[in-house]
Formats: structure tokens, sequence, C-alpha cells
């Protein structure tokens, strides 16, 4: 139900929404010299898709940090103070490394 209620009419769970490796232009993206940070918790539903983001990231040389938290949800830093600055801390260091 929630792929329902999150896609547009008629997509499926390959829209460029819950499945960013299959649309990612890696060679454009590439040439920006970028570094991504990705975050994700068990307890999100796109946690497999975002793993397979990373895993095509890396593979096509670019520089990802990734956390992908085995405890948690969804937004989980919205209603929980402690993770918010968890969150916070992470892009702090992500920013300044």
């Amino acid at each position: 139900m929630m792929w329902r209620l999150a896609l547009p009419p008629g997509a499926d769970r390959d829209h460029e929404y819950c499945n960013p490796a299959a649309v990612m232009d890696v060679e454009r993206i590439s040439r920006m010299r970028a570094r991504f940070l990705v975050t994700c918790r068990r307890g999100d539903p796109l946690i497999d898709r975002q793993r397979q983001l990373v895993k095509v990231m890396e593979a096509a040389g670019l520089q990802v940090a990734a956390q992908l938290e085995e405890e948690g949800f969804h937004a989980m830093e919205l209603f929980d103070p402690a993770a918010a600055e968890v969150l916070f801390a992470t892009v702090k260091e992500f920013i300044n490394a």
C-alpha cells in the first residue's frame, strides 16, 4: 500500500523515486567530482534500494559515505531528538571532511 500511495498512478517500483540506481547517469554524476552521503535505517521501506544505489555509486568510482543503520525507521529524526542530533553530527562531519 505504501508504494501505491507514494508513486504516481501507473508507476511501478522501477520509478526513479524508489529505484534511483536504475535511472542514475553515473558518467554525468562522476564529472561533478562530488562526495555523496547516503543515510538510511532498517525500518525504511527503501533501504534495499539505497543499498543498491550505494553499490552502483561505489562501483562507478564515486566517493560515497554510507550510513545504513540497523535500528530505526523512515524519518526517525523528525520524532526522536537524539536521532536528529546523530544525523546532524553525521552531516557536519561529512561536510567538514
